[in-house]
């Protein structure tokens, strides 16, 4: 069983609401880097993946202490399309943090488009229909 450890998120759960409506709870959280790793639009949904692309960097949000339960929530949120890999994610301040990250399952890399994701049009465009109500 995992104990209590690092997230890094750089799509839907970073947005605070989506990941208390997926775990049931709030997390300690911070702004982090992940290097060596590009985000995409999956083709046809309006959420991201990442691939591994020597150079890219990929801003998202850092989730510290998250429960072994919580953990179990994401990896069912996320499904068989993304696989849990260990990684080492860098904060504001340059402190290095090891990480669980959610990366597209190899098999899956197909399906990301060559379209970069972004968290502001998914906000304005997705957000409501993702969630399936207002958050207003």
């Amino acid at each position: 069983m995992v104990e209590k450890c690092n997230v890094f998120t750089y799509g839907t759960l970073m947005i605070p609401k989506i990941l208390q409506a997926v775990t049931g709870r709030v997390f300690a959280a911070e702004d982090a880097v992940l290097q060596g790793f590009a985000r995409f639009c999956v083709t046809g949904e309006s959420y991201p993946g990442i691939r591994e692309e020597a150079g890219a960097l990929t801003a998202g949000i850092l989730y510290k202490d998250v429960d072994p339960e919580s953990l179990s929530s994401m990896d069912s949120f996320e499904g068989d399309q993304y696989e849990r890999r260990m990684v080492t994610v860098i904060d504001r301040e340059g402190r290095k943090h090891r990480a669980f990250a959610y990366v597209i399952a190899p098999a899956h890399v197909p399906g990301l488009s060559d379209q970069p994701w972004s968290l502001d049009k998914f906000k304005e465009n997705n957000l409501v229909s993702f969630m399936g109500f207002s958050l207003k």
